[in-house]
């Protein structure tokens, strides 16, 4: 008795913290890809658009199809436009990631970034071919990077503490509370009885 009470116990247990943990909002490509709720696009201009249009990998390939059959209504023409779109909901905005971490970031707290960097490409800057500055200019940019120097411009520049306090994240707000566990010392409990 007491054995299948504890496993039908863990059971519920289980499906509440899945039921309770359920986030309807979207937390990937793919999972923007599965659904017609949310639309989604990318400025016209950017290297993102240009990637989703010529990209073999999935789910980005079929993104970038479905952008491009509501083109007038999912792209937009600059990054401005695409935050605006954004705050009216619904919509869902490939951008460069230093430019969306910087306003999910500050005030309104408003955005989020959600799922992992893809088509991750680095910045640099252009000499003159043959530069006498070129190894130099390569030597510094390394040790910087090891240093944290890089770090520490995106931690100064790019993101902010303004929103660090303005909502729980999912893990915050899915621990599991002493209320949540009462079931298991009451069964501990009649079992020892």
């Amino acid at each position: 008795g007491i054995l299948v009470a504890i496993s039908t116990y863990t059971a519920n247990l289980a499906a509440f913290l899945t039921l309770r943990n359920v986030d309807h909002s979207t937390k990937s490509a793919q999972d923007l890809l599965e659904q017609t709720e949310i639309a989604y696009g990318a400025t016209r201009t950017t290297a993102a658009w240009a990637s989703f249009k010529t990209t073999d990998t999935e789910p980005y390939r079929s993104l970038g199809v479905v952008m491009r059959a509501n083109e007038e209504s999912y792209l937009v023409d600059n990054s401005k436009e695409g935050f605006a779109k954004m705050r009216e909901g619904k919509y869902a905005f490939f951008h460069d990631s230093a430019t969306l971490d910087y306003h999910a970031s500050r005030e309104p707290c408003d955005l989020q970034t959600i799922g992992r960097l893809f088509w991750q490409t680095g910045y640099g800057m252009y000499l003159p071919e043959n530069s006498k500055y070129t190894v130099e200019f390569n030597r510094a940019i390394v040790r910087a990077k090891e240093q944290g120097v890089l770090d520490e411009l995106d931690a100064k520049w790019i993101k902010s503490d303004e929103c660090s306090g303005a909502k729980p994240s999912m893990l915050e707000s899915s621990v599991i509370g002493l209320q949540d566990m009462l079931g298991v010392f009451v069964l501990v409990y009649g079992g020892m009885a």
